[in-house]
């Protein structure tokens, strides 16, 4: 980070190139006086750092709680659902969910901690959306990052898709089927 202590670096061109060295107090004083070049270095920073989280099992897949209320149906979806999942890293209180916004995708949450609204927070292991995303359904409450926060995505039509609710070729013009009463 900009706080830590001075490291040297070896740098080998292959083509002729213009090199500078900036002191670090210049480079705190640039991105204080310039916001959004802070909030985009620091957007970029955390898209790079989630090319770089460890892809979760299909068996780790199952611990959260969205798939294991859909159970047998679960460890199918969770197959095809693995490799598809995008990485995401938020920094610590920016938003991961605005309110009033509608749900389209479900986040697993591997490390850090986030608070919805002013009195859950969740963690590790936990997830957020899988209670709207089937359905689509609006955010009540505001879900923001405590801590940098890093996560697996899955969007509501990879779900849809993965469950057998939608057919295959269908995609997001497609309504989800009902399920016959047993």
């Amino acid at each position: 980070g900009i706080n830590a202590a001075y490291m040297g670096a070896s740098v080998r061109c292959l083509t002729n190139c213009d090199l500078w060295r900036i002191p670090k107090s210049h480079v705190r004083d640039l991105l204080l006086a310039n916001p959004l070049l802070l909030l985009s270095t620091r957007q970029r920073a955390n898209e790079r750092r989630a090319k770089w989280l460890k892809r979760p099992t299909p068996r780790e897949l199952l611990q959260y709680p969205f798939f294991t209320a859909h159970g047998e149906r679960s460890r199918k979806a969770v197959a095809m659902l693995a490799p598809l999942l995008l990485p995401k890293v938020v920094a610590s209180s920016d938003y991961l969910v605005e309110r009033n916004t509608v749900c389209r995708e479900l986040m697993l949450l591997t490390s850090g901690q986030a608070s919805i609204g002013q009195k859950v927070n969740v963690g590790p292991g936990d997830s957020v959306g899988d209670e709207l995303v089937l359905t689509n359904g609006t955010h009540e409450e505001s879900v923001k990052a405590t801590t940098k926060v890093e996560m697996w995505v899955a969007t509501d039509d990879q779900l849809k898709q993965a469950l057998g609710l939608v057919p295959a070729k269908a995609g997001r013009r497609c309504t989800v089927r009902k399920q016959r009463p047993t």
